[in-house]
């Protein structure tokens, strides 16, 4: 799966979260600052599971498909900048990113805590939470249908870090059956 995570590279709270996260799931391949790692919990390989990009511009064509996410400061994209093939996953409360993805008419995952978002909580304790897929999403044809999985962690995290890393592990086809955990 390639993410994108798109804004200021002088933040890097989430990617450190997701990293940290996608890492219990497969290898990783990570691109950050001019830099390139090489991230697994198992034993060192080169077939990754996870390309991630964290980048504060676009190159001109990206020519594959992926996942889209948005920092809270990035530069105003265009229709014809933004990856065609990548779906974007967003915050609720980034305000400047759900405005950018509705100028440019993208289709859009949302995560926060109405029931008008794609992804939200049943419930959340400081050690475990109940996430709610509450759509259906299509992914290259296959349908995920909505239901709900639990979510482990032992520090407490950012809400809506929670659920936007929850989709992403959803549309990567990790198995939410035996929930995750952060």
């Amino acid at each position: 799966m390639t993410i994108i995570i798109y804004g200021s590279n002088e933040d890097t709270t989430f990617s450190k979260v997701l990293l940290k996260v996608l890492a219990r799931y497969g290898e990783i391949n990570f691109y950050s600052a001019n830099k390139i790692k090489y991230i697994s919990e198992h034993s060192r390989s080169y077939n990754a599971r996870f390309f991630i990009y964290e980048l504060d511009n676009l190159p001109l064509n990206i020519d594959c498909e992926g996942l889209f996410i948005f920092k809270k400061l990035f530069k105003d994209l265009s229709r014809e900048k933004f990856p065609e093939k990548f779906l974007p996953i967003v915050d609720e409360q980034n305000i400047n990113a759900i405005k950018c993805l509705e100028k440019i008419g993208k289709i859009t995952v949302t995560c926060g805590l109405s029931d008008k978002n794609t992804i939200s909580f049943s419930s959340i304790s400081d050690t475990e939470a109940v996430v709610t897929l509450q759509r259906y999403l299509n992914k290259k044809g296959k349908i995920i249908e909505p239901h709900e999985f639990i979510l482990n962690f032992s520090k407490p995290y950012d809400p809506n870090v929670l659920l936007i890393i929850s989709g992403v592990l959803l549309l990567s086809d990790v198995p939410s059956q035996n929930g995750y955990k952060f």
